[in-house]
């Protein structure tokens, strides 16, 4: 089997290079070479390590194509049969893997794509999802989203493959002035239950979190909640698309550290400076991770895992990171038997809330930014009085921890 992996300029029709499987579950990635034009040549970072283009597997810069998160259980679920493959992707085997990404289509996340058939879907003038919702008032926009929710949820048309584990869907939205953006539609369950109440709290937390970061200079994904009868909707402008057809290179940080550093249990501050070491990440990029990691630990975002930090790729290296996403307080979510964890963040531990010697200013100013984050979401009149009781806790005591370390009492 061999595929092209595609740039996402389109401008060489024969891409970045061609991909081999080869015995025993490995790859050969053969990159373009062109003289005279440097735009046809694949990055040096994409043969770092490896000798002869031979992958021990998928290559890690294309990693994210493979289904995976709630829509790759989705498309699993419906398309396993016809693919001869297992319906969880937490279970697939290597060639499991490389026949639903070649199936999987073209609205993965960042620029690459893997196959003609992908850049045919890429550039399908008579995709939907190109035209749905694409100027439709608030108003309607939300009936439509409800009804897109519901559809994703009965295993239909996904519309996107981004990772994660909330249930949400891609569309395309009119920014004004003939411009068009795509974005990624989180959404809560029926806020008429407590599961689903608490999902929407959750959301508006995580869009007032983003654009808290946003205001005080920190690159956030610019997102907006819109609020149903039946369900509250997250929407967020997706980085890695420019328009509706444009893409943009990106990565998480999973395969990368798995391909080259294997510290997959450190928190984002403990690990950025060693990939900044290692030429990944500029120095800017790594003080930034070590700033959003305080910022997550003191709003209570017990998920930060490397898949929820992404960067940029560009021809050289080093990269920097791609806006803030996913930046919530997870520790709050309803457990899998439908519990609804309360109680302010002390339950957590003060050791996991206080910064090292070497941690001490990243943490001052990012415990400023958490006090005003859990103040506002105190503030908002569309979270319940549940959670905006925690939030009030909260501030309090990050407000205790700030008054303790500038008296040297801890």
């Amino acid at each position: 089997m061999q595929q092209t992996v595609i740039p996402h300029t389109l401008a060489n029709t024969l891409g970045l290079g061609t991909l081999y499987a080869v015995w025993p579950e490995k790859m050969v990635f053969q990159p373009v070479r062109v003289a005279d034009d440097v735009s046809k040549v694949a990055p040096s970072w994409m043969m770092e390590g490896v000798e002869d283009g031979v992958f021990p597997g998928i290559p890690w810069f294309l990693d994210e194509l493979v289904p995976q998160g709630f829509l790759g259980r989705n498309f699993a679920e419906n398309r396993a049969q016809d693919l001869g493959i297992g319906p969880d992707p937490g279970r697939w085997g290597f060639e499991e893997r490389v026949r639903a990404t070649l199936d999987y289509g073209a609205d993965v996340p960042g620029a690459f794509l893997l196959g003609i058939g992908a850049v045919t879907d890429a550039y399908d003038v008579s995709d939907q999802n190109t035209v749905d919702d694409v100027a439709l008032p608030d108003k309607e926009l939300i009936q439509s989203y409800e009804q897109r929710s519901r559809a994703v949820l009965a295993g239909e048309a996904p519309g996107s493959s981004a990772g994660g584990e909330q249930q949400k869907f891609s569309a395309v939205r009119d920014l004004g002035d003939a411009r068009y953006q795509r974005v990624l539609v989180k959404f809560s369950g029926p806020i008429s239950t407590a599961v689903g109440r608490r999902w929407a709290d959750l959301l508006e937390a995580e869009s007032i979190a983003l654009a808290l970061l946003n205001r005080h200079g920190i690159p956030a994904a610019p997102c907006r909640i819109l609020s149903g009868e039946n369900r509250v909707f997250l929407e967020s402008m997706r980085f890695d698309r420019i328009g509706v057809r444009g893409r943009r290179g990106m990565i998480s940080l999973r395969p990368l550290l798995a391909a080259f550093d294997g510290g997959l249990d450190e928190s984002w501050a403990a690990v950025a400076p060693r990939l900044a070491t290692m030429g990944w990440i500029s120095a800017e990029a790594a003080a930034l991770m070590q700033r959003a990691h305080w910022f997550g630990v003191l709003i209570g975002n017990t998920d930060m895992h490397y898949g929820n930090v992404s960067v940029f790729l560009t021809e050289e290296r080093p990269f920097e990171l791609c806006p803030l996403y996913d930046m919530l307080p997870m520790r709050y979510r309803p457990s899998s038997t439908g519990d609804l964890p309360d109680g302010g963040l002390e339950a957590a531990g003060r050791p996991r809330l206080l910064p090292g010697p070497l941690d001490v200013k990243p943490w001052s100013e990012m415990s400023q930014l958490a006090r005003e984050f859990w103040r506002e979401v105190a503030a908002c009149d569309s979270i319940s009085a549940g959670f905006r009781e925690i939030a009030s806790l909260n501030e309090q005591y990050i407000q205790t921890l700030r008054t303790q370390i500038i008296k040297g009492e801890v």
